[in-house]
């Protein structure tokens, strides 16, 4: 199961208008007003093929940015920067990774409960990595965000974050959940999907309270080659006064 890709556009959320109720259960519940953005501490684990198992931390940065006519469409534009931490082996030094995606989704895939990512009609990316952690990440040359699944020039990654309603939820009722100097009470569902070779588990924590509706959402896939792919992120910190990482990409 070749996911590496996925950590790269490890990003979640989808957009609608500004304060209104989103009916998906991925990462997001609700939008908060543009300028808003929210940090979750992400960590990863993959286990491959041979059995070995590489793990990484970092830290996603969401940002709700403003409006924009595509089609005759209403759209909102999001932007999710990801940077975390490779850890080292015994053959590989730390490595530090940085990646920003900036997509457009056209509000009304919400309201209609339409497939998030078949919403997205725009997007622009940047990666970069290093072997030291500079203090800001510079993008040059943002690429062109195209449909694909499994590509880092794609939307195909998205799939785990921008979800429709889970079909077969299991309430797990409420549970107490640190966010930063705070705890809050979530609401937790779980679900899976077993409709493709590889399946996967979802666990979504939700809150009112949160910007984006959500505190807490992992998931893990497992391969029938015995590889898996898991991934929580918790939510940290939220503040407002956005600023784009990609702020000519409009």
């Amino acid at each position: 199961m070749k996911r590496l890709a996925i950590i790269s556009v490890a990003f979640s959320l989808i957009a609608a208008g500004i304060a209104s109720t989103v009916h998906a259960d991925g990462l997001i519940k609700k939008l908060p007003p543009t300028g808003h953005w929210s940090t979750y501490e992400v960590v990863t684990s993959i286990t491959h093929e041979d059995g070995t198992r590489t793990d990484s931390t970092g830290i996603l940065i969401v940002r709700a940015l403003g409006q924009i006519k595509i089609d005759n469409k209403t759209c909102r534009w999001l932007e999710f920067e990801f940077n975390w931490e490779q850890e080292p082996t015994k053959k590989v030094p730390p490595r530090f990774h940085s990646s920003v995606q900036k997509i457009a989704i056209d509000e009304s895939v919400f309201a209609n409960n339409s497939d998030p990512i078949k919403g997205i009609l725009a997007g622009f990316g940047a990666n970069r990595s290093a072997h030291e952690k500079p203090e800001k990440w510079s993008y040059q040359r943002p690429h062109v965000l195209r449909p694909g699944l499994g590509s880092m020039s794609g939307f195909g990654a998205l799939d785990h974050y921008l979800r429709l309603p889970f079909d077969h939820s299991v309430k797990l009722g409420t549970k107490m959940i640190d966010v930063g100097d705070s705890t809050v009470e979530c609401i937790g569902i779980e679900s899976d999907d077993t409709s493709h070779k590889i399946s996967t588990a979802y666990r979504q924590w939700a809150c009112n309270d949160a910007d984006f509706g959500v505190v807490k959402y992992q998931f893990e896939e497992l391969g029938m080659d015995g590889t898996s792919f898991s991934q929580e992120l918790t939510l940290k910190e939220s503040g407002e006064n956005a600023e784009s990482s990609l702020p000519d990409q409009k």
